[in-house]
C-alpha cells in the first residue's frame, strides 16, 4: 500500500511541476503579448499622425498648384497685354 502511494506520487511530483513551470510561460508569454499590444497601439497612433501630416501636406500641395497656375494666369494675362 505505501509502495503504490509512493509511486503516484513519483508519478504525480513531475507533472505537478510541469504544471508551475507552464504557468511561469503562460505569464511570461502574456507579458510579451502585453508589450507587443502596447507597441501595436503606438504604431497605430504614429500612423495616424502620419497620415494626417500626409493629408496636410497634400493640401498645401494643392493649393500651392492652384496658386501657381493664377499667378501664371496674371502674368499671361499681362504679357498679352503688353503685346497688343
Amino acid at each position: 500500500m505505501k509502495k503504490t502511494i509512493l509511486i503516484a506520487i513519483a508519478l504525480a511530483a513531475p507533472l505537478l511541476l510541469a504544471g508551475c513551470s507552464n504557468t511561469s510561460q503562460i505569464k511570461a508569454m502574456n507579458s510579451k503579448l502585453d508589450s507587443l499590444s502596447d507597441q501595436v497601439s503606438a504604431l497605430q497612433a504614429e500612423q495616424s499622425t502620419l497620415s494626417s501630416d500626409v493629408n496636410a501636406a497634400k493640401t498645401a500641395a494643392q493649393e500651392a498648384k492652384s496658386e501657381a497656375a493664377r499667378a501664371n494666369q496674371r502674368i499671361d494675362h499681362i504679357a498679352k497685354s503688353y503685346t497688343k
